[in-house]
């Protein structure tokens, strides 16, 4: 819930953006950092990413479906040239707020190279055309995305325009950086700070020993960095700036629960897939829980609505979430071209999901380039218990499924 409130006596609030990386709803209540933050702010309980990085990554900067895009996959990494690219013109949050706000990416980016040439056609090059005037512990993909990099004691890191391997561990890395930056800089600000945990190889934080099981490495992750966001939330004053927590997906299948199936975490539009934590706190918003529906493609509408900012240009998927609630969600997966341990679908998987209310409609091709073809499987919420709605509401889902802007080649 928003109260009304006087954006001129604020003086131009700040905006914090926290995304996690790989990180569910079953390791939510792992943060106490965020249990404090939710208690000072508003907590929404049907939030929804996408199933893997890069394309979670556009919607929340951009407010746009990454179909209108054409980029379905994690095809955006900015260490391999021939991948896909984001496209010249789109608008970022960063370019939304440059007018009024300082801007900052902290840690990761993994949105390409962008698409230019010549100096900027490189792996620093994709923040800067974005409107993002420092990027500092900055991560270009993963933290082992190289075939000289290792993990968290052996990452790309960049620094403004320089590129270099850090051995310093990359949370202790991002948690400085955000620090000196926002301590350091006066003013309105913007700063988008991007863990690159809890996403794996999960090795072991500084003083802790290597964990006996997967889960478990994770969950130490999960806690180092519980920690990190805590520090950094100290250097923040919510009377005068809006922070929003969330994760780009689902907790990572080879991470997943003790007890659980494969296949319905990272990577798929399962609930274990695209189900993430959200919280908003800030001025004039009351302390509050909802279940409302929300997407990550929504963070930029929300931001423009809090700030009074009018948006002329892009954020064409994006709604507030304080204003009119939207009908349904749209998560979905497609073009996939490789399989691993984390994210265990067939290559070529393609799969939509749609929620409105209690239901949720998967349209999913499972074996991908196999035999089997698509099939629509019908789930009443929150537990995806397998359930045959009525006709109408067939019918309901899957015009709304029929009414998200077709692909781009």
């Amino acid at each position: 819930m928003l109260l009304p409130f006087l954006l001129l006596a604020l003086e131009q609030p700040s905006v914090l953006v926290i995304m996690a990386d790989d990180l569910g709803m079953p390791e939510r209540p792992l943060l106490s950092s965020i249990d404090a933050l939710a208690a000072q702010g508003l907590e929404f309980t049907r939030a929804y990413g996408q199933a893997t990085c890069s394309i979670a990554r556009i919607e929340a900067m951009f407010g746009r479906y990454h179909r209108r895009e054409g980029i379905g996959d994690l095809s955006l990494n900015a260490h391999i040239q021939s991948q896909d690219r984001l496209p010249v013109g789109l608008v970022s949050i960063a370019e939304l707020l440059r007018p009024t706000h300082a801007t900052a990416l902290i840690g990761k980016w993994h949105l390409g190279r962008a698409r230019l040439f010549g100096e900027m056609d490189s792996v620093t090059s994709g923040p800067w055309v974005q409107g993002w005037e420092a990027w500092a512990s900055g991560c270009p993909s993963a933290l082992d995305a190289t075939s000289t990099t290792s993990g968290y004691y052996n990452w790309p890191r960049v620094s403004q325009g320089d590129l270099e391997i850090s051995t310093v561990y990359a949370t202790d890395a991002q948690l400085d950086s955000f620090i000196a930056w926002w301590t350091g800089t006066t003013g309105p600000k913007l700063a988008w700070l991007a863990w690159s945990a809890p996403h794996s190889p999960f090795d072991p934080p500084p003083g802790h020993l290597p964990a006996p099981t997967t889960r478990e490495a994770y969950e130490q992750v999960i806690a180092y960095l519980d920690g990190a966001i805590e520090s950094a939330l100290q250097h923040v004053d919510l009377s005068n700036t809006f922070v929003i927590f969330t994760a780009d997906n689902g907790t990572p299948d080879e991470a997943r629960p003790v007890g659980t199936p494969t296949g319905v975490w990272k990577g798929s539009v399962r609930e274990g897939g695209i189900h993430v934590p959200l919280v908003i706190a800030g001025p004039g918003i009351v302390p509050s829980i909802s279940n409302q529906l929300v997407s990550l493609v929504d963070i930029g509408a929300t931001v423009a609505d809090l700030l009074h900012v009018q948006i002329t240009r892009g954020f064409e998927d994006s709604l507030s979430c304080f204003g009119p609630p939207r009908s349904f969600v749209f998560s979905e997966r497609y073009k996939v071209s490789k399989t691993g341990v984390s994210l265990p679908q067939a290559v070529g998987y393609d799969g939509q999901a749609v929620i409105e209310s209690a239901w949720k409609l998967i349209h999913e091709d499972a074996d991908g380039d196999g035999p089997s073809g698509f099939a629509d499987l019908f789930f009443h919420m929150p537990e995806e218990l397998p359930l045959k709605p009525s006709f109408s509401i067939q019918a309901r889902l899957l015009a709304e499924l029929a009414s998200i802007p077709p692909r781009a080649p």
